[in-house]
């Protein structure tokens, strides 16, 4: 019989080779925030650009599939950004410094102004207080 097999049980739970730490599942990391954010964006470009494709274009089941995909990928990356926002107001301690600040919009016409504000409000934890 071998010195590992003869060894108590006690010493091979020390050592990690325990029959519950071999059979443990492994659980993998979670993903980085960098990841999580260039793979949507990479697909909504990806979708985005294809949809300009001559032959694509020529085909309007296959644009409109396209520009919806582009939607719901924006759609479905606004919700888990108010989610994250909600998460972080309802942590403890809050992890938000509240700010307000002036900002130079460089549009010189008042359509520019409000698409500007309007993404400012669209980002999740911001609000356009004044365009002028």
């Amino acid at each position: 019989m071998s010195a590992a097999r003869r060894r108590r049980p006690e010493q091979r739970r020390q050592r990690g080779t325990s029959p519950e730490a071999q059979t443990a599942p492994r659980q993998a990391p979670p993903p980085s925030p960098v990841r999580l954010f260039w793979v949507p964006l990479a697909l909504t470009v990806g979708l985005l650009l294809v949809s300009f494709v001559p032959r694509i274009q020529a085909n309007l089941v296959l644009t409109r599939s396209l520009w919806a995909a582009v939607i719901g990928l924006l759609v479905w990356q606004i919700a888990l950004s108010n989610i994250a926002v909600v998460r972080r107001i309802f942590a403890r301690p809050l992890a938000i410094f509240p700010r307000s600040f002036g900002v130079d919009a460089g549009q010189p016409d008042d359509l520019g102004r409000v698409i500007y504000a309007n993404s400012i409000t669209l980002t999740p934890g911001t609000i356009s207080l004044d365009v002028a």
